[in-house]
Protein backbone atom coordinates (compact mmCIF):
# COMPACT_ATOMS: atom_id res chain seq x y z
CA UNK A 1 0.00 0.00 0.00
CA UNK A 2 1.58 3.26 1.06
CA UNK A 3 5.38 3.33 0.96
CA UNK A 4 7.23 2.80 4.20
CA UNK A 5 10.74 3.34 5.57
CA UNK A 6 12.06 2.80 9.12
CA UNK A 7 9.74 2.17 12.07
CA UNK A 8 8.96 4.81 14.66
CA UNK A 9 10.54 4.37 18.07
CA UNK A 10 7.74 6.28 19.79
CA UNK A 11 4.30 7.56 18.87
CA UNK A 12 4.66 10.99 17.17
CA UNK A 13 3.93 14.27 18.89
CA UNK A 14 0.39 15.54 18.66
CA UNK A 15 -1.03 18.98 18.72
CA UNK A 16 -3.68 18.50 21.38
CA UNK A 17 -3.58 20.91 24.28
CA UNK A 18 -7.23 21.65 25.03
CA UNK A 19 -10.01 19.90 26.91
CA UNK A 20 -12.87 18.27 24.99
CA UNK A 21 -16.12 20.20 24.92
CA UNK A 22 -19.66 18.77 25.02
CA UNK A 23 -21.14 17.95 21.64
CA UNK A 24 -24.34 19.69 20.50
CA UNK A 25 -27.39 17.81 21.76
CA UNK A 26 -28.52 17.20 18.17
CA UNK A 27 -25.33 15.15 17.65
CA UNK A 28 -25.81 12.76 20.55
CA UNK A 29 -27.22 10.04 18.30
CA UNK A 30 -26.29 6.38 17.94
CA UNK A 31 -24.62 6.98 14.55
CA UNK A 32 -21.71 8.87 16.14
CA UNK A 33 -18.56 6.72 16.36
CA UNK A 34 -17.11 5.68 19.68
CA UNK A 35 -13.40 5.64 20.48
CA UNK A 36 -13.51 1.85 20.10
CA UNK A 37 -15.04 2.20 16.61
CA UNK A 38 -12.30 4.59 15.57
CA UNK A 39 -9.49 2.47 16.99
CA UNK A 40 -10.78 -0.75 15.42
CA UNK A 41 -10.99 0.94 12.03
CA UNK A 42 -7.59 2.59 12.37
CA UNK A 43 -5.85 -0.62 13.48
CA UNK A 44 -7.16 -2.39 10.40
CA UNK A 45 -5.97 0.39 8.09
CA UNK A 46 -2.57 0.57 9.80
CA UNK A 47 -2.15 -3.20 9.45
CA UNK A 48 -2.76 -2.78 5.70
CA UNK A 49 0.06 -0.22 5.57
CA UNK A 50 -1.91 3.00 5.28
CA UNK A 51 -0.42 6.18 6.72
CA UNK A 52 -2.84 7.77 9.18
CA UNK A 53 -3.24 10.96 11.16
CA UNK A 54 -5.90 12.17 13.60
CA UNK A 55 -7.73 15.35 12.63
CA UNK A 56 -9.82 17.73 14.71
CA UNK A 57 -13.32 16.69 15.71
CA UNK A 58 -16.12 18.99 14.49
CA UNK A 59 -18.83 20.26 16.79
CA UNK A 60 -20.82 21.88 13.99
CA UNK A 61 -20.24 23.93 10.83
CA UNK A 62 -17.02 25.93 11.17
CA UNK A 63 -16.19 24.73 14.69
CA UNK A 64 -14.20 21.91 16.26
CA UNK A 65 -13.22 20.60 19.69
CA UNK A 66 -9.55 21.44 19.36
CA UNK A 67 -9.42 24.90 17.81
CA UNK A 68 -12.83 26.46 18.40
CA UNK A 69 -13.43 28.51 15.27
CA UNK A 70 -12.05 26.33 12.47
CA UNK A 71 -13.80 27.53 9.30
CA UNK A 72 -13.96 25.12 6.39
CA UNK A 73 -11.24 22.98 7.99
CA UNK A 74 -13.52 21.79 10.78
CA UNK A 75 -13.05 18.04 11.10
CA UNK A 76 -10.14 18.03 8.62
CA UNK A 77 -7.23 19.84 10.31
CA UNK A 78 -4.40 17.42 11.26
CA UNK A 79 -3.54 17.13 14.95
CA UNK A 80 -0.24 15.39 14.27
CA UNK A 81 2.89 17.51 14.00
CA UNK A 82 4.89 16.60 10.90
CA UNK A 83 2.14 14.22 9.83
CA UNK A 84 3.46 13.75 6.27
CA UNK A 85 6.94 12.58 7.28
CA UNK A 86 5.59 10.63 10.26
CA UNK A 87 3.10 8.77 8.05
CA UNK A 88 5.91 7.85 5.65
CA UNK A 89 7.37 5.69 8.40
CA UNK A 90 6.16 2.36 9.63
CA UNK A 91 3.02 2.91 11.69
CA UNK A 92 2.06 -0.09 13.77
CA UNK A 93 -1.51 -0.70 14.91
CA UNK A 94 -0.41 -0.32 18.55
CA UNK A 95 1.27 3.05 17.93
CA UNK A 96 -1.83 4.18 16.03
CA UNK A 97 -4.06 3.27 18.96
CA UNK A 98 -1.87 5.19 21.43
CA UNK A 99 -1.97 8.23 19.16
CA UNK A 100 -5.76 8.18 18.77
CA UNK A 101 -6.35 7.72 22.50
CA UNK A 102 -4.19 10.78 23.19
CA UNK A 103 -6.22 12.88 20.72
CA UNK A 104 -9.74 11.64 21.36
CA UNK A 105 -12.26 12.98 20.40
CA UNK A 106 -10.91 13.15 16.86
CA UNK A 107 -11.52 12.19 13.27
CA UNK A 108 -9.31 9.88 11.24
CA UNK A 109 -7.59 10.67 7.94
CA UNK A 110 -5.36 8.84 5.49
CA UNK A 111 -2.12 10.56 4.54
CA UNK A 112 -1.89 9.98 0.79
CA UNK A 113 1.43 8.32 0.03
CA UNK A 114 3.81 8.85 -2.89
CA UNK A 115 2.52 7.00 -5.94
CA UNK A 116 -1.12 7.34 -4.86
CA UNK A 117 -3.85 9.89 -5.50
CA UNK A 118 -7.37 10.54 -4.26
CA UNK A 119 -9.81 11.92 -6.82
CA UNK A 120 -12.89 13.36 -5.19
CA UNK A 121 -16.20 14.59 -6.59
CA UNK A 122 -17.62 17.67 -4.90
CA UNK A 123 -21.08 17.35 -6.47
CA UNK A 124 -23.36 14.66 -7.94
CA UNK A 125 -22.59 15.98 -11.45
CA UNK A 126 -18.86 15.65 -10.78
CA UNK A 127 -19.44 12.10 -9.54
CA UNK A 128 -21.02 11.14 -12.87
CA UNK A 129 -18.24 12.90 -14.74
CA UNK A 130 -15.63 10.88 -12.81
CA UNK A 131 -17.07 7.50 -13.71
CA UNK A 132 -17.81 8.40 -17.36
CA UNK A 133 -14.23 7.52 -18.51
CA UNK A 134 -14.72 4.14 -16.78
CA UNK A 135 -17.73 3.25 -18.93
CA UNK A 136 -20.19 4.81 -16.50
CA UNK A 137 -19.40 2.19 -13.85
CA UNK A 138 -17.53 3.02 -10.66
CA UNK A 139 -14.10 1.29 -10.56
CA UNK A 140 -13.54 -1.35 -7.89
CA UNK A 141 -10.98 0.62 -5.91
CA UNK A 142 -11.16 1.93 -2.30
CA UNK A 143 -14.08 4.37 -2.37
CA UNK A 144 -15.56 6.66 0.26
CA UNK A 145 -19.23 7.42 -0.29
CA UNK A 146 -20.24 11.07 -0.54
CA UNK A 147 -22.34 12.97 1.94
CA UNK A 148 -25.66 14.48 0.74
CA UNK A 149 -25.06 16.85 -2.16
CA UNK A 150 -21.52 15.59 -2.77
CA UNK A 151 -19.90 12.74 -4.68
CA UNK A 152 -17.55 9.88 -3.95
CA UNK A 153 -13.81 9.89 -3.30
CA UNK A 154 -11.69 7.26 -5.10
CA UNK A 155 -8.19 6.08 -4.11
CA UNK A 156 -5.93 5.17 -7.05
CA UNK A 157 -2.28 4.49 -7.74
CA UNK A 158 -0.46 6.79 -10.17
CA UNK A 159 3.12 7.48 -11.31
CA UNK A 160 4.86 9.65 -8.66
CA UNK A 161 4.79 13.32 -9.64
CA UNK A 162 2.25 12.82 -12.44
CA UNK A 163 -0.45 14.78 -10.60
CA UNK A 164 -0.37 17.84 -8.36
CA UNK A 165 -3.02 19.14 -6.01
CA UNK A 166 -5.84 20.75 -7.99
CA UNK A 167 -9.43 21.84 -7.42
CA UNK A 168 -12.45 22.61 -9.59
CA UNK A 169 -11.44 20.36 -12.48
CA UNK A 170 -13.64 18.96 -15.23
CA UNK A 171 -16.70 20.38 -16.97
CA UNK A 172 -18.53 20.28 -13.64
CA UNK A 173 -15.80 22.39 -12.03
CA UNK A 174 -16.16 20.21 -8.94
CA UNK A 175 -13.45 17.54 -9.20
CA UNK A 176 -10.60 17.73 -6.67
CA UNK A 177 -7.23 15.97 -6.90
CA UNK A 178 -5.37 15.03 -3.68
CA UNK A 179 -1.85 13.75 -4.50
CA UNK A 180 0.86 12.44 -2.18
CA UNK A 181 1.15 14.47 1.01
CA UNK A 182 -2.56 15.33 1.11
CA UNK A 183 -4.99 14.06 3.72
CA UNK A 184 -8.29 12.30 3.09
CA UNK A 185 -10.79 12.00 5.94
CA UNK A 186 -12.11 8.44 6.16
CA UNK A 187 -14.79 6.46 8.02
CA UNK A 188 -15.94 6.33 10.73
CA UNK A 189 -15.21 10.07 10.92
CA UNK A 190 -17.87 12.77 11.13
CA UNK A 191 -18.32 15.74 8.81
CA UNK A 192 -19.06 19.18 10.28
CA UNK A 193 -22.68 18.75 9.15
CA UNK A 194 -23.03 15.65 11.34
CA UNK A 195 -22.82 13.20 8.44
CA UNK A 196 -20.90 10.01 9.21
CA UNK A 197 -18.57 8.91 6.41
CA UNK A 198 -18.70 5.31 5.18
CA UNK A 199 -17.06 3.14 2.54
CA UNK A 200 -18.87 2.03 -0.60
CA UNK A 201 -20.08 -1.60 -0.34
CA UNK A 202 -17.30 -3.93 -1.42
CA UNK A 203 -14.87 -1.01 -1.83
CA UNK A 204 -13.38 -0.63 1.64
CA UNK A 205 -9.54 -0.77 1.62
CA UNK A 206 -9.64 -4.31 3.04
CA UNK A 207 -12.00 -5.40 0.24
CA UNK A 208 -10.32 -3.80 -2.78
CA UNK A 209 -6.73 -2.78 -3.53
CA UNK A 210 -6.15 0.61 -5.20
CA UNK A 211 -6.25 0.42 -8.99
CA UNK A 212 -4.11 2.51 -11.37
CA UNK A 213 -5.97 5.67 -12.26
CA UNK A 214 -7.79 5.03 -15.59
CA UNK A 215 -6.23 6.77 -18.59
CA UNK A 216 -9.42 8.68 -19.42
CA UNK A 217 -9.77 9.90 -15.85
CA UNK A 218 -6.09 10.86 -15.74
CA UNK A 219 -6.52 12.99 -18.86
CA UNK A 220 -9.63 14.58 -17.37
CA UNK A 221 -7.97 15.74 -14.15
CA UNK A 222 -4.76 16.79 -15.91
CA UNK A 223 -6.75 19.03 -18.25
CA UNK A 224 -7.43 22.60 -17.16
CA UNK A 225 -10.91 22.36 -18.68
CA UNK A 226 -13.37 23.82 -16.24
CA UNK A 227 -10.73 24.78 -13.69
CA UNK A 228 -11.80 27.83 -11.74
CA UNK A 229 -9.77 30.93 -12.48
CA UNK A 230 -8.48 32.77 -9.43
CA UNK A 231 -10.10 36.19 -9.82
CA UNK A 232 -9.27 37.33 -6.31
CA UNK A 233 -5.89 38.71 -7.33
CA UNK A 234 -5.89 42.41 -6.40
CA UNK A 235 -3.09 43.33 -8.79
CA UNK A 236 -3.86 42.34 -12.40
CA UNK A 237 -0.46 43.65 -13.48
CA UNK A 238 1.19 40.98 -11.33
CA UNK A 239 -1.18 38.27 -12.58
CA UNK A 240 -0.15 39.10 -16.15
CA UNK A 241 3.54 39.42 -15.29
CA UNK A 242 5.66 37.12 -17.50
CA UNK A 243 7.76 36.40 -14.41
CA UNK A 244 4.84 34.31 -13.11
CA UNK A 245 5.18 31.84 -15.98
CA UNK A 246 8.97 31.80 -15.66
CA UNK A 247 8.82 31.09 -11.94
CA UNK A 248 5.98 28.56 -12.31
CA UNK A 249 8.05 26.53 -14.79
CA UNK A 250 10.63 25.91 -12.06
CA UNK A 251 8.24 25.11 -9.20
CA UNK A 252 8.35 21.62 -7.70
CA UNK A 253 6.44 20.45 -4.59
CA UNK A 254 9.40 20.35 -2.19
CA UNK A 255 10.42 22.01 1.09
CA UNK A 256 14.03 23.20 1.25
CA UNK A 257 16.13 22.74 4.37
CA UNK A 258 15.90 26.47 5.15
CA UNK A 259 12.08 26.51 4.96
CA UNK A 260 11.96 23.34 7.07
CA UNK A 261 14.19 25.04 9.66
CA UNK A 262 11.89 28.08 9.77
CA UNK A 263 8.83 25.85 10.20
CA UNK A 264 10.55 24.36 13.26
CA UNK A 265 12.07 27.53 14.69
CA UNK A 266 9.91 30.51 13.69
CA UNK A 267 6.64 30.53 15.63
CA UNK A 268 4.67 32.56 13.07
CA UNK A 269 5.86 30.45 10.14
CA UNK A 270 4.97 27.29 12.06
CA UNK A 271 1.47 28.52 12.86
CA UNK A 272 0.82 29.77 9.33
CA UNK A 273 2.10 26.48 7.92
CA UNK A 274 -0.49 24.69 10.08
CA UNK A 275 -3.15 27.25 9.05
CA UNK A 276 -3.39 28.67 12.58
CA UNK A 277 -1.44 31.90 12.60
CA UNK A 278 -4.10 34.29 11.34
CA UNK A 279 -7.19 35.41 13.21
CA UNK A 280 -8.08 38.66 11.41
CA UNK A 281 -8.34 39.92 7.86
CA UNK A 282 -8.43 37.34 5.07
CA UNK A 283 -8.46 34.00 6.89
CA UNK A 284 -9.29 31.97 3.78
CA UNK A 285 -6.81 29.37 2.57
CA UNK A 286 -5.52 31.74 -0.11
CA UNK A 287 -5.19 34.48 2.53
CA UNK A 288 -3.13 32.14 4.71
CA UNK A 289 -0.96 31.23 1.72
CA UNK A 290 -0.27 34.91 1.08
CA UNK A 291 0.59 35.60 4.74
CA UNK A 292 2.93 32.61 4.87
CA UNK A 293 4.65 33.68 1.63
CA UNK A 294 5.01 37.24 2.92
CA UNK A 295 6.55 36.05 6.18
CA UNK A 296 9.02 33.77 4.37
CA UNK A 297 10.01 36.58 2.00
CA UNK A 298 10.69 38.90 4.94
CA UNK A 299 12.94 36.18 6.35
CA UNK A 300 14.92 36.32 3.08
CA UNK A 301 13.71 33.01 1.64
CA UNK A 302 14.13 32.97 -2.18
CA UNK A 303 10.93 33.30 -4.23
CA UNK A 304 11.38 29.88 -5.85
CA UNK A 305 11.69 28.21 -2.44
CA UNK A 306 8.52 29.99 -1.28
CA UNK A 307 6.55 28.87 -4.34
CA UNK A 308 7.84 25.29 -3.96
CA UNK A 309 6.83 25.21 -0.29
CA UNK A 310 3.30 26.38 -1.13
CA UNK A 311 3.09 23.71 -3.84
CA UNK A 312 4.03 21.09 -1.22
CA UNK A 313 1.85 22.40 1.63
CA UNK A 314 -1.23 20.11 1.88
CA UNK A 315 -3.57 22.84 3.18
CA UNK A 316 -2.75 25.40 0.49
CA UNK A 317 -5.64 26.87 -1.48
CA UNK A 318 -4.14 25.12 -4.53
CA UNK A 319 -0.83 23.46 -5.35
CA UNK A 320 -0.85 24.56 -8.97
CA UNK A 321 2.59 26.04 -9.90
CA UNK A 322 1.01 29.13 -11.48
CA UNK A 323 -0.98 29.86 -8.33
CA UNK A 324 1.98 29.36 -5.99
CA UNK A 325 4.31 31.42 -8.20
CA UNK A 326 1.77 34.25 -8.38
CA UNK A 327 1.26 34.16 -4.61
CA UNK A 328 5.02 34.34 -3.98
CA UNK A 329 5.38 37.30 -6.35
CA UNK A 330 2.43 39.09 -4.76
CA UNK A 331 3.95 38.60 -1.33
CA UNK A 332 7.31 39.96 -2.45
CA UNK A 333 5.66 43.08 -3.88
CA UNK A 334 3.58 43.73 -0.76
CA UNK A 335 6.60 43.26 1.52
CA UNK A 336 8.78 45.94 -0.10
Amino acid sequence: MWKRSTPEAHPPDVEHDCQPVPLPTCWTTPHLPSLEDLIAHARTLAALGFGLTPTCFPTGPGRCVHHGECGRSAGKRPLRLGFVSAAAQLQTPDATEVLLRSCWPCNLALVVGAGFVVIEADSPAADQELIAPCGGVAPITPTRLGRPGRGRGFIFTCPPGSLTRATHRGKSGAIDVLPGGSIFVVPPSIHATGHRYCWAPGCAPWDAAPLPVPDGLLRLVQSRLGQRVDNQHPHPSVAADPHVAQLAARVRPVVTSEVARLIRCDLLVARLWRAEGKRHGDVSRSGLDFSLAQRLFRLRVPLLDIACALAYRPSSHANDPTYTARTALRASGASR
